[in-house]
């Protein structure tokens, strides 16, 4: 619900900064702006628009599928933590991944997010998270 709603407020934000573009006499600032604000309203519009292009699978494997362009592949075995926090009120699967690093210590931490698709159950996916061994949940 809360993807709807910022959805609904960034195509608002659009028509504001185009209304403002060409009230102004359509300056390159405004311009930019409406650029800007067409970016962010993309952002939140095309999950709400075409949910496959945000999909995730969670199993005995690892978590596989797609946000937006960007691939999603992790294996189980290097994730150290594994839990769902929110940002901006939307829930984010935070994910800290051991693995090789490319210089200094033979190992290193990544920790990095992963938005989670509308409608995804959240009381499944914490219960099925509290359920891997090996995972902490960091609070």
């Amino acid at each position: 619900m809360r993807a709807r709603w910022w959805a609904g407020w960034s195509l608002l934000l659009v028509a504001l900064t185009l209304v403002l573009a060409i009230a102004s006499g359509g300056g390159v600032i405004e311009w930019i702006a409406v650029a800007v604000a067409m970016a962010v309203a993309l952002y939140f519009v095309i999950p709400v628009a075409s949910p496959a292009t945000t999909t995730l699978v969670f199993d005995a494997r690892g978590v596989r599928g797609r946000m937006y362009h960007v691939p999603v592949a992790v294996d189980w075995d290097p994730v150290q933590v594994a839990r769902v926090v929110r940002v901006v009120g939307e829930p984010v699967l935070e994910l800290h991944v051991r693995e090789p690093s490319p210089q200094g210590d033979p190992w290193r931490t990544r920790a990095f997010g992963v938005l989670l698709p509308i409608g995804a159950d959240l009381d499944a996916l914490q219960t099925f998270l509290d359920g891997r061994s090996g995972l902490r949940r960091r609070t």
